[in-house]
């Protein structure tokens, strides 16, 4: 009887987590394009793709792609699916340059960077490591989502 109660208790503190999870991905993604569209016009906007609409989550916890805008604190990076996001820089952000420590002067515009950090509330990151790389190649095929195949 107590290990099929402890097997239920764990069965649902899964659960909880994964609710938990996808809550916050959904926020953040939501918070996001609100702020984004408020910026650039709106819903409908040509600005928001999709009118505004789309089936899937952005990543909330990071970018990857080019730095298109400095203006410290804030950095603004375009990811391969051409959004943007707006990531914030602050006193305990780590940057690197491959694996050489860099500072905020390093984080200049046409740079590719990986940032992992923590969404907030206005839908931008708060960086929490930031890693300077080479642009991938040319040739490199664009990422695709996990579409099924025929």
């Amino acid at each position: 009887m107590m290990t099929a109660l402890g097997i239920l208790i764990a069965v649902l503190l899964i659960f909880w987590a994964g609710t938990a999870v996808g809550y916050r991905q959904a926020r953040f993604s939501d918070d996001w394009e609100n702020s984004y569209a408020h910026q650039f016009g709106g819903p409908g906007s040509p600005f928001v793709a999709h009118g505004g609409q789309d089936d899937s989550f952005m990543s909330a916890h990071g970018a990857f792609g080019q730095v298109v805008g400095v203006r410290l604190p804030e950095i603004i990076v375009k990811g391969s699916s051409e959004s943007e996001k707006t990531v914030m820089v602050n006193a305990s952000t780590i940057i690197r340059r491959f694996r050489a420590a860099a500072t905020t002067t390093d984080l200049a515009t046409g740079e590719t960077v990986i940032v992992i950090g923590e969404p907030d509330s206005q839908g931008t990151i708060q960086a929490s490591l930031i890693r300077i790389v080479p642009a991938p190649p040319a040739n490199m095929p664009a990422p695709t989502t996990n579409q099924p195949t025929n």
